[in-house]
C-alpha cells in the first residue's frame, strides 16, 4: 500500500524539502505496513509504489549509501538489490551521467556476484574469488566514487529529481 500523500501537502512542501519529505513518507508507510520486514522484500515493496516514489526511494538509498561509504558499501549493504531501480530513476529524471556510473557499478557487482556464486562451497575457489575481487573488481569500484563526486556540482541529482516530480505530481500524489 503506497503512503498517503495529498496533492495539497505535496504542493506546499518547499522544493528543498520535497525529496526528504517524500522519502520519510515512504519509510513511515513501510514501517507501518511491515512492507520491508524480514518476510518481505524491499524490492517488492518499492515496486508497488508509483513511479515517482520509486525514484525518490531508490535515489535516496543510493545517495545515502554512497555518501556514507561509497559504491562498494551501496552494493554490499543491499546486495545490489535496488541498483537497477536507481539506474532507471536516474534515466527517468535526466541524470544520465549518474545512470552511466551506477550502471557500471551494477555490472561490476553482477560479475562479482556470479564469481562468488560459482565458488560457493569450494574453499580454494572462494579464496581465489576474493583475490580476483580485491585485485580486479574492487579497484574498478574505487574509480566510481570520484566519478560520482565529480558530478556533485555538474549534474545535481536531487534538483533533477525535484524538477521531475514537480512536472509529474500524479506519479507520487496518492490522494486528492
Amino acid at each position: 500500500m503506497p503512503p498517503k500523500i495529498s496533492k495539497r501537502a505535496f504542493d506546499q512542501t518547499p522544493d528543498r524539502d520535497l525529496c526528504d519529505w517524500l522519502n520519510g513518507c515512504i519509510r513511515t508507510s513501510f514501517e507501518e505496513t511491515g512492507a520491508c520486514s524480514a518476510n518481505a522484500s524491499e524490492l517488492e515493496a518499492i515496486m508497488t509504489l508509483p513511479r515517482g516514489l520509486r525514484a525518490v526511494y531508490s535515489l535516496c538509498v543510493f545517495n545515502g549509501e554512497v555518501l556514507n561509504g561509497g559504491f562498494q558499501q551501496y552494493f554490499t549493504n543491499s546486495n545490489g538489490l535496488l541498483a537497477s531501480a536507481a539506474v532507471e530513476a536516474c534515466r527517468l529524471v535526466g541524470a544520465h551521467k549518474h545512470a552511466e556510473i551506477l550502471d557500471k557499478g551494477f555490472r561490476l557487482w553482477e560479475a562479482a556476484r556470479k564469481l562468488w556464486e560459482s565458488a560457493k562451497g569450494d574453499e580454494d575457489q572462494e579464496e581465489r574469488t576474493w583475490e580476483i575481487f580485491e585485485t580486479e573488481i574492487g579497484p574498478e569500484f574505487d574509480t566510481l566514487d570520484p566519478a560520482i563526486d565529480a558530478l556533485r556540482d555538474a549534474e545535481l541529482l536531487f534538483d533533477l529529481l525535484t524538477d521531475w516530480l514537480r512536472r509529474h505530481p500524479d506519479e507520487c500524489v496518492t490522494e486528492p
